[in-house]
């Protein structure tokens, strides 16, 4: 995992700030995909792709999409190209080449008070498939509590997980981005004292 703090100007932050503020959004009513509207798990497997345990709390959650599956819809394009420049700044930062973006996406869960400070939504893995070239890159787009949750467990094929541990918590600081093995288990929490929380979210294989 690395830590970027100020990975852009303080300018391009609050340039970034406004213009995801009046970013079309689709309602979701859960923040994994690997649950159907009515609870029911999708063919993900508990274990492998996502796991459900007593400090899971899960709510709804809005997500602009730019890429999804590496596919860039004529709709989102404007706004993959105010996203790309960050996938510079990575490769800047981790001093390798990315040869494959296959999502790019802004999420945005609101406050609820019922949140305890050890719950936290879904936790899953970006990608189930073992690629040590595959990350994801979180981006906070404004201050605000809210922790992203990073287990010390990760997908694997061979067996499924059990339980997990906590590694590491790491509260939303504007200019802040996180970049994490794909297959690292994690999870969002909403926030109780902001009326917000936004983040852009990538996936993207590096080149060997």
């Amino acid at each position: 995992m690395q830590i970027i703090e100020n990975i852009i100007p303080k300018e391009w932050q609050e340039d970034i700030l406004k213009y995801v503020y009046n970013l079309p959004f689709m309602y979701t009513p859960v923040t994994s995909y690997q649950q159907h509207v009515n609870g029911e798990p999708l063919s993900f497997v508990h274990g492998l792709d996502y796991i459900i345990d007593e400090n899971t709390t899960d709510t709804a959650q809005f997500v602009h999409s730019s890429i999804f599956n590496g596919v860039v819809s004529p709709d989102q394009s404007i706004s993959y190209s105010e996203f790309r420049p960050f996938l510079y700044m990575i490769q800047e930062n981790i001093k390798r080449k990315i040869k494959l973006v296959t999502r790019v996406k802004v999420n945005c869960v609101l406050q609820n008070t019922n949140f305890k400070d050890t719950n936290y939504n879904i936790p899953h893995v970006d990608t189930s498939t073992i690629n040590k070239n595959t990350f994801s890159a979180i981006y906070y787009v404004k201050d605000s509590d809210g922790d992203t949750f990073f287990f010390n467990e990760y997908c694997k094929k061979d067996s499924l997980i059990e339980r997990l541990t906590i590694k590491e918590r790491i509260t939303p600081k504007m200019g802040t981005m996180v970049i994490f093995p794909s297959n690292q288990f994690h999870a969002s929490s909403n926030p109780v004292k902001n009326e917000s929380r936004f983040v852009i979210n990538f996936i993207f294989e590096l080149e060997e």
